[in-house]
């Protein structure tokens, strides 16, 4: 009910409620007191607006105002998950949504033009390195996907089981060294690892029982040897 009253807000202003603090800048003491009570005032307005709305609803009555103060305060924050249902398999979608031509050349090598299935995750890739961004962790999952079943199978193995979920993936240089470090772990769970793991697992279901904070939106990959995670919706 307030989402919908939040909705209705941002349809007649195009803009969310604000939460009422002024962000840290640099000013005279005066000028910040006075910003600082024009966004209070600009607050007090939405929230009172918000929860007009909310009560002309049917049941609204029942709604408690200062948890729509709240709620106008963390507008901002408002995420909607919505999970993707059993029979929808993104997978395929996310890794080769469609074939894109990439040129590299490697150290003491001639340029090379190769066809690779690239999509929403291994086409980032190529510009990375150019925008100093982190690599797709798909890979990992794609290789421990296939494993799932065969926990001891062989890296050309896996690579054909990759290939298989997601088409013409196979000249993928990464894919062939996800694949070789999964086979080469031959199903082996690091202690360290798992202890992570439980962790995260138990922290989501924390999340979800206190209704606090915002849950991970699907899938969380989790690359042990970068030390670093990665959440995509499949």
């Amino acid at each position: 009910m307030i989402v919908d009253a939040v909705k209705e807000f941002f349809d007649r202003h195009q803009c969310l409620p604000i939460p009422g603090s002024v962000p840290d800048m640099k000013a005279q003491s005066k000028v910040y007191v006075q910003l600082q009570n024009i966004y209070k005032a600009k607050a007090r307005k939405d929230v009172a607006e918000v929860l007009g709305i909310v009560q002309a609803a049917p049941g609204g009555g029942d709604v408690d105002p200062a948890g729509v103060e709240l709620f106008c305060k963390n507008a901002a924050f408002i995420k909607l998950i919505n999970a993707a249902g059993q029979s929808t398999d993104r997978l395929p979608t996310v890794v080769s949504e469609c074939q894109t031509p990439i040129r590299t050349r490697r150290p003491g090598a001639g340029p090379s033009l190769i066809n690779v299935a690239t999509g929403e995750e291994l086409a980032n890739d190529a510009n990375a390195e150019a925008m100093m961004m982190p690599l797709s962790l798909i890979p990992i999952y794609l290789a421990l996907h296939a494993t799932s079943h065969v926990a001891t199978a062989s890296a050309d193995q896996i690579l054909a089981t990759i290939n298989q979920i997601v088409p013409n993936t196979d000249p993928n240089e990464r894919l062939r060294e996800a694949a070789e470090e999964v086979a080469r772990a031959g199903g082996g769970e690091l202690h360290n690892i798992s202890a992570l793991t439980g962790g995260l697992v138990a922290q989501e279901m924390i999340k979800i029982i206190t209704k606090q904070y915002i849950p991970i939106d699907n899938t969380c990959i989790f690359d042990g040897i970068g030390s670093r995670c990665q959440t995509i919706r499949l």
